[in-house]
C-alpha cells in the first residue's frame, strides 16, 4: 500500500477517469437518484449498489446508474461540478482493494475542459472538503488542468518522452462525447494560441446520426448506455436477442469524419500543415481513430496515444509526480 498517493481524477462528460498509482480505470458519469420504490426482493448482496447520500438525497453512481436511463447527454458544467464530490468518493471506494483510502491521497489532479478552466478555482473548491455517506474528505493539494493539456503530458512524460524533438509540433487532438478540443503545442510547451474548443461536436454527434435508425431496429428509444456500446463494436439487446448495429455506426462514422472533421481540418489547414504530428487522444479517438487516417490518407501523421480515453487522467498525475517527486 502507498502512504502517499497522487490521484489522478478526470471527470468527463460521459465517463470518470482515474489513475493511480495501481494503474487507470473508468465508469460512466451517471447519477441515479434513489427513491422509495426499490427492488422487491433481492438474493444474495454481491450485486448490490453502493449508495451514496450526498447534502440530503441518495444516489446509485456509475455503469448501473446509465444503464437504462435517458441521460441527456449534453452535459454541461453545472452538471460536473454538481456531482463532482459524489463522483470522487465512488473513485476512491473502488481502490479500497488496494488498501487505499482517502487518507492515503497527498494530491489530487484534476481537470475540467478547455472553454471551462475558469471555473477551476470554484471546481477545486468544491473538492476540497465534502460530506459523503456521513464521511468527511478533504484534500488540502489540489492542482487544476485543462483537458487536451493532460493528453499532451502523458505524450512527453510517457509514451513520447524517447521521442520527441525538442523543435517539435503539433496538435493534441482530444475526442471527448461532448467536445472536441484542440491544444497546439510546440517542442515541451503548450500555446493558447491555436488551442481551441468545439462543443457538441464530440463523439456525440455520431449518436445523432444514428438515433433514429437504431430506434427502428430494436423496436424502442436506445439509451446513452445503448448508444455507447454500439459505437464501441457491441450489441446491444432487444426483447431477448442481441442485436447487431454496426452496418448504421461505420456509415455515420465516416459521415461525421468527413463532414465535421473535415470542416476543422479545412478551417485551420495552414496550422495543421506546418505540425509534424497530430496525436489523437480521448476516449472518442479509441473509436474514430481506425477510420481518421484511412479517409484523410495521413496514417503517419495521425498518431493515436495508448489507451487513449486515460492520456488526460494519466497526464493529470505526471504533472503532479514531476513538481512533487
Amino acid at each position: 500500500m502507498i502512504q502517499n498517493m497522487v490521484l489522478g481524477f478526470d471527470q468527463g462528460f460521459s465517463a470518470v477517469k482515474v489513475s493511480s498509482a495501481y494503474g487507470e480505470f473508468k465508469f460512466a458519469n451517471a447519477v441515479q437518484e434513489v427513491t422509495q420504490s426499490g427492488n422487491l426482493f433481492t438474493a444474495g448482496s454481491s450485486s448490490a449498489n453502493i449508495i451514496y447520500e450526498y447534502e440530503g438525497k441518495k444516489y446509485i453512481v456509475g455503469d448501473k446508474a446509465g444503464a437504462g436511463s435517458k441521460i441527456d447527454y449534453y452535459r454541461d458544467i453545472k452538471y460536473l461540478m454538481n456531482y463532482a464530490p459524489v463522483m470522487l468518493a465512488a473513485a476512491i471506494d473502488r481502490l479500497k482493494e488496494h488498501g487505499i483510502t482517502k487518507d492515503n491521497i497527498t494530491e489530487l489532479s484534476v481537470g475540467l475542459p478547455l472553454e471551462n478552466v475558469s471555473y477551476m478555482n470554484e471546481y477545486r473548491h468544491i473538492l476540497r472538503s465534502f460530506m459523503v455517506n456521513n464521511t468527511h474528505y478533504e484534500f488540502k493539494k489540489i492542482f487544476g488542468y485543462a483537458q487536451g493539456v493532460g493528453a499532451y503530458a502523458d505524450y512527453i512524460y510517457n509514451w513520447g518522452k524517447d521521442s520527441i524533438a525538442h523543435d517539435e509540433k503539433g496538435f493534441v487532438w482530444d475526442i471527448g462525447e461532448n467536445t472536441m478540443i484542440l491544444v497546439a503545442y510546440d517542442g515541451c510547451s503548450v500555446k493558447k494560441d491555436g488551442s481551441r474548443q468545439f462543443d457538441k461536436q464530440g463523439i456525440s454527434a455520431v449518436y445523432d446520426l444514428v438515433r433514429e435508425k437504431v430506434r427502428q431496429r430494436i423496436e424502442r428509444e436506445p439509451s446513452i448506455t445503448d448508444l455507447r456500446n454500439i459505437l464501441s463494436g457491441q450489441p446491444i439487446k432487444s426483447f431477448g436477442d442481441k442485436i447487431d448495429c454496426q452496418d448504421i455506426v461505420v456509415p455515420a462514422l465516416k459521415q461525421y469524419i468527413e463532414t465535421t472533421y473535415m470542416s476543422v481540418l479545412d478551417k485551420y489547414r495552414e496550422q495543421f500543415s506546418r505540425c509534424d504530428k497530430v496525436i489523437l487522444a480521448g476516449g472518442g479517438s479509441r473509436i474514430l481513430a481506425p477510420y481518421i487516417g484511412k479517409v484523410f490518407n495521413k496514417n503517419n501523421f495521425y498518431i493515436t496515444a495508448p489507451e487513449p480515453e486515460y492520456s488526460n487522467v494519466r497526464g493529470y498525475r505526471h504533472i503532479v509526480m514531476s513538481k512533487t517527486r
